[in-house]
């Protein structure tokens, strides 16, 4: 078997739609995405959409650049940043109805509770007169949307946020849960039009944070589809571990025109940081290993259902927020703060844009 002649690095949107057929889609570099975002908007939309979907990003904004000084406002106006963001991406990705009602989608059920392992945070069911942002936002991006009435522990959150994860487990004393990939290789087999993905994960992490291999599909969500494939690097002869996917797609004509369906197969399943450092569409890539017992979210649910919880703290009891960062969770927390709404809005960016946009690396 050989990889794809020309490499076609792995990303969520890695080709996109042209004028003919489908094109590879190069990154977009944006050092504020407002732009990008108001551009795809105008690309899309016309009219009120239009104009509603503008001001949306305009107050998104306006949000964002405030909270930037008000660092006891925080949660909240990040919230309602990406919040005002969210009914963006819904209107540009074909969401049409009424938003002037828009409900948030989410409730903080946990009646004054504050430490994270009693907050209970319930999703609100579908309404025809007023759109749950939340789940419509989940569904619309193409991920398993939350049943009316699922509950979210606010501590089970925090444990599926990649940034500020070793703070949590210092929090918790719990054990390493993400595992770096460290490639994600489109392969191709053009004599029988073939295509499958292959993962190769960070095996000495593994080793060193007591993680075993027979665990390793049934954690990750990949058990489905994907075979674990041993193997060692020819030149330093360092122990690999490859998952590859066990039923390859055959595409009619050109492999492009299918990729997506191997995108779409793994991505509820992958965790992503944005970075400015080059290399793998300046995103890297994590496995989240669901322990037995617990449930595995989305990485944009899982962000904005914290961020909420957060926002609803301080909005509605903001004497107990101080109880929080003066906790066990405290230095979480700060780090979420820092540096989960800009890592957010970049991630809605590109579902917006349907292309992966990364902050340019300063040289």
């Amino acid at each position: 078997m050989e990889s794809i002649k020309r490499e076609l690095p792995f990303s969520f949107f890695p080709v996109g739609k042209g004028k003919r057929r489908y094109e590879v889609f190069d990154i977009e570099f944006a050092s504020s995405p407002w732009a990008v975002m108001r551009r795809a908007a105008s690309v899309a939309l016309t009219d009120v959409a239009l104009d509603e979907t503008l001001a949306y990003l305009d107050q998104g904004e306006a949000f964002y650049e405030t909270a930037r000084g008000r660092t006891a406002a925080h949660p909240l106006l990040h919230y309602y940043a990406m919040l005002n963001v969210g009914k963006a991406v819904l209107r540009t990705r074909g969401f049409t109805v009424p938003l002037e009602r828009a409900h948030h989608g989410l409730h903080d059920t946990s009646a004054g509770a504050v430490v994270p392992e009693a907050v209970t945070l319930k999703v609100a069911g579908p309404s025809p007169t007023s759109p749950r942002v939340f789940g419509e936002l989940v569904d619309i991006l193409g991920y398993p949307r939350p049943a009316s009435g699922t509950t979210y522990n606010a501590a089970e959150l925090m444990a599926q946020v990649v940034i500020g994860h070793r703070l949590w487990r210092e929090a918790t004393q719990g054990n390493e849960r993400f595992l770096v990939i460290e490639s994600i290789q489109f392969m191709h087999e053009p004599t029988t039009k073939q295509i499958w993905l292959r993962l190769r994960v960070d095996w000495p992490t593994m080793q060193r944070h007591g993680m075993r291999q027979k665990n390793l599909l049934s954690q990750s969500g990949l058990d489905s589809h994907f075979d674990l494939v041993p193997g060692s690097d020819s030149e330093t002869k360092a122990r690999l571990l490859w998952l590859e996917q066990r039923k390859p797609i055959t595409y009619p004509h050109r492999a492009t025109e299918n990729v997506m369906q191997l995108v779409e197969l793994v991505r509820p399943l992958l965790w992503r940081i944005v970075s400015a450092v080059p290399g793998s569409a300046y995103r890297r890539y994590y496995l989240y290993l669901a322990p037995p017992g617990t449930v595995r979210v989305s990485q944009i649910e899982a962000t904005w259902a914290f961020m909420y919880y957060l926002g609803s703290v301080v909005r509605y009891r903001p004497h107990r927020f101080h109880e929080i960062t003066n906790g066990p969770y405290g230095p979480f927390v700060d780090e979420f703060i820092s540096v989960q709404a800009e890592q957010l809005l970049y991630l809605l960016a590109s579902e917006m844009c349907r292309r992966e946009i990364a902050r340019p690396a300063i040289i």
